[in-house]
């Protein structure tokens, strides 16, 4: 594992351990669908909506990719209904990763290593308190569906760089 990012956007300072997503399918689906998604979402971008699903039945099969593939998008709406502070993100095709695509990772990660902390902490830097409930019951079934398809993401750490008695839901939501 290696650092990837530190995050200040939401008044944040922390590291997130984990690992590249390239050569990894379990992390390169869920940063792949989540790119894909917000891109389709936003764009109405049916071709990209059928990359990502193609990519899910490659990887997965048929059924297992249909259940990932309707839990992304339970996910990443979940997580775009706070349009107060949206999420960021890059480039389907970009080899570098957001600070929020790197939430997103370590928190499907997390949930599905057992690692409660390290969740919270991630869901808390992704949503306002008030969403945390529907976005992390989201997460939580992206994170069963892919593992029920074989595809575990490897552990996620967090190094806080900020003392944890400063409140990490900070958000503008």
């Amino acid at each position: 594992m290696k650092p990837t990012t530190e995050n200040n956007q939401r008044g944040l300072r922390f590291k997130l351990l984990l690992t590249s997503p390239q050569g990894r399918s379990a992390e390169r689906l869920v940063l792949d669908g989540y790119r894909g998604w917000r891109r389709g979402l936003a764009a109405r971008d049916m071709d990209a909506l059928e990359r990502i699903w193609k990519q899910f039945e490659a990887i997965l099969g048929d059924s297992s990719a249909a259940l990932a593939f309707s839990a992304m998008a339970d996910f990443v709406h979940a997580l775009d209904l706070c349009s107060s502070c949206p999420l960021r993100g890059r480039a389907v095709d970009d080899a570098r990763l957001h600070p929020d695509e790197a939430l997103v990772i370590g928190l499907v990660s997390t949930l599905q290593n057992d690692d409660t902390r390290t969740a919270e902490f991630c869901l808390n830097a992704l949503t306002c308190a008030s969403r945390c409930q529907e976005v992390g019951g989201a997460a939580s079934m992206l994170a069963m569906a892919l593992k029920s398809g074989g595809h575990t993401l490897l552990p996620a750490s967090i190094e806080l760089q900020q003392p944890l008695h400063t409140p990490i839901n900070q958000t503008v939501h």
